[in-house]
This record gives structure tokens, sequence and C-alpha cells, in this order.
């Protein structure tokens, strides 16, 4: 998989005019190197860390403070290309393992700042780089760009965002995994409920049944009643009352690959209102399905699902996008939106989405995970569709 992506960031870069790529934030850094991710950076958003891609030669290095230097080791192999920088500080045992001798070399070597590092690295690695912006600041650019004697860096992310888009068949086998586990966790959450548990309460059984199946939870929105119109909300202590509609929209991550599903599901029963409402939101996901297929354009997909819920049901239905990427993030390229006209192709996995939020009343969504394949798509979820009734 790794050599499946080195070469499709090379594409990537050279089509925008590169001869080596920097990643700078977690995802891309994580892309380029097979899996590299610092705690530092997950822990302080200030903290400075590249991987660097040279055309050329094919290799990569990695610029990162010399408190990271012995887990870049441990990572890529006593040969890894590492540009350390920084005051950190270590003690060495006096026993001359191939380890500690590079440990020691990479220290005693180590650059002032992470700008300097970073500046060598692009030195050796290529004449025309590209930057994944996503991580650096303002600031942060202009010094940059001025140790290497450039008018401003020259922007990158579109090559990272190109590379990323077609998936790996591994990619895709994790993310099965990582939609099938959170589905199933929502389903063990739900199992047993009775009216009283609150949105908080289902958002620690969901964590705890995404963790005991190997995954790290990621999010977990459970709004219920008048709640479930609230976009990417926090849980709350409301308690869900028997009639309520709970809207669900959750995911999480295995082996740093993300999921994002969606779900609706009643207390008992559902009000017409609700039944119709579910109805509409159903029929726009299965019309953009039956549109999705290799040669499709997104802003297609999008009118489709649109149409369709207004001719269901929701006459007034608007939306912002219909769908989107995912993969080493919850939203990835492209997005199903009007005026989108990248062109659907084999091995994209996208999520299939059609909410409908109304201030005051409530909510209901259903999104699916799917892969595109060769003549049209198959689930990476269940593909399950239907409102979720809870017995009371």
């Amino acid at each position: 998989m790794q050599d499946y992506r080195l070469n499709r960031l090379r594409e990537a870069g050279r089509s925008h005019g590169f001869d080596c790529l920097v990643a700078s934030s977690a995802q891309n850094i994580a892309y380029m190197t097979g899996g590299y991710r610092s705690i530092g950076q997950s822990v302080s958003a200030s903290t400075q860390i590249y991987a660097v891609q040279s055309f050329a030669t094919g290799k990569i290095s990695y610029v990162i403070s010399v408190a990271d230097v012995p887990n870049v080791l441990e990572f890529a192999g006593t040969d890894a290309i590492i540009y350390a920088y920084g005051p950190f500080h270590f003690e060495f045992e006096p026993d001359q393992t191939p380890f500690t001798l590079a440990a020691m070399r990479i220290c005693e070597q180590r650059y002032k700042t992470a700008e300097e590092a970073l500046c060598a690295a692009v030195h050796d690695a290529g004449i025309h780089p590209g930057f994944d912006e996503t991580h650096i600041n303002f600031a942060l650019a202009e010094r940059i760009a001025g140790l290497l004697s450039l008018p401003a860096l020259p922007a990158a992310s579109a090559a990272f965002r190109e590379a990323r888009r077609i998936k790996h068949p591994d990619e895709i086998r994790i993310l099965q995994e990582s939609a099938r586990i959170a589905e199933a966790a929502l389903l063990e959450a739900l199992d047993g409920i009775k009216p009283g548990i609150t949105e908080a309460e289902l958002q620690l059984r969901y964590q705890q049944a995404v963790i005991r199946r190997g995954a790290n939870p990621y999010f977990f929105v459970a709004t219920t009643a008048h709640r479930a119109a609230f976009v990417d909300a926090h849980n709350t202590a409301l308690p869900i009352q028997e009639g309520d509609m709970i809207r669900f929209d959750f995911g999480c991550i295995k082996d740093g690959i993300y999921s994002d599903l969606a779900r609706t599901a009643v207390m008992g029963h559902a009000t017409p209102e609700v039944e119709t409402a579910y109805r509409a939101v159903e029929a726009g996901a299965q019309a953009a399905f039956a549109k999705l297929r290799p040669g499709a354009m997104a802003s297609e997909i999008f009118e489709a699902a649109v149409a369709a819920t207004r001719a269901a049901g929701l006459p007034d239905y608007a939306r912002s996008h219909c769908g989107h990427g995912i993969g080493l993030e919850g939203y990835d390229v492209p997005s199903i939106a009007p005026g989108v006209s990248d062109m659907i192709e084999k091995n994209m996995v996208l999520c299939i989405e059609t909410p409908y939020y109304r201030i005051g009343w409530g909510g209901v969504q259903v999104e699916n995970t799917v892969a595109v394949t060769e003549t049209g798509f198959t689930f990476l979820d269940s593909g399950n569709t239907a409102l979720i009734v809870i017995p009371v």
C-alpha cells in the first residue's frame, strides 16, 4: 500500500509542477510515511513535524523535534533520514547498538529551529518543492519562504487531496472494518435501552462498544427530540422519552482510517411526521445510489438526491452537500455538492447522506459508506437504511 501511496503523491505532485512534496498535517504525514503519527503533534497544535518526499530519489525524510527521534527510528528503522531540531536532551547508554548510535548521531547533528531543519530537508529533496499548507500558519510560511529564498511557499494541499481521493484495496478493507465496527457499536449501545436514558449515557455505551471492538471512538452525536436538529452537537443529560426521534451521526477510527455514518431511531413508535420526513430522506439517498457509478458527476448525484427528497415528502428540502469522500479524515474529496464537477472514479470511497434539520422540531438522517466499483458501488457498512424502532 505504501508504494501505491507514494506513486499517487509523485504523480499528483508532478502534475502541479513539483519535484518534491512536504507534508505538514498529521493525516498527510501518515499517508506519505506509511502511518507515522507524532503524539507531540496531537497534543500541541503548534508542534512542527514534517515529512518530505523526493521524487528523484523516492526517499522520505522526517523533520522532527529531537524528542521524536527514537520514535521515528523505531517506526522507520535506523537508516531513516531524519533532520532533528530543538533543545530536547537525551542521555545515551554506552552499549553501542545500531539504534543508540543512530539516535546519538542524529541528536548531535541537530538544527536549532524547525524551519532550519525543514529547509535542509527540502534543499536535499528537490528544487521545486510543494508544501502542504494545512498545518503551516502565515507567519511560519513567511519564515520558511525567506530561508528558501522563495517569494511565497508553493501550496500543495491540492496535490495531497488528488493523491488521496482514490483508495488502495487495503484502505478500502480498513474503511469497511471501521464502518462495520461503528455500526455494530451503535446497535450494541441501543440494545435493551428504555425511556429515560440520556444522550450522554448513550454516548458512553457507544464509546465502550467501539473500544471493545479494537477501534477508537471518533465522534458520536445522539441528539433527541427538538435537539435532533442540532448539527454536530454535544450530547447532554436530556432524557429520551417514548415517541422521541433520535438522530445519530457517528464514527470511529480503525488503524488511522475514519468512518462516518448516520442513522435515525424512534423510541417506541414514530409519529406520522417523523415517518414522512424519514421516508423522504431515505428516498433521496436511494436516488443518489442509483446515480453512483464511475463517470457520474458529483453535482449530478447531489441534484438527484435533493430532487428525490423533495418529491417524496419534503418539497422545500435544501442542502449544501449530500455526501463526501472519507479516508484518513472524516471529510475527504470529492464533495457531493452543487457545482462540483469532479467525476466519480473506481475505488473512491464516499459517504452518501441526506440529513434534514428543522429547528424547533427535530431532525432525521441516513448516511452510508460505499466504495465505487467498475459498474456502480458496494456498501462498506450493512447498507441498511431503515428507520430504527427501539422497543419499549
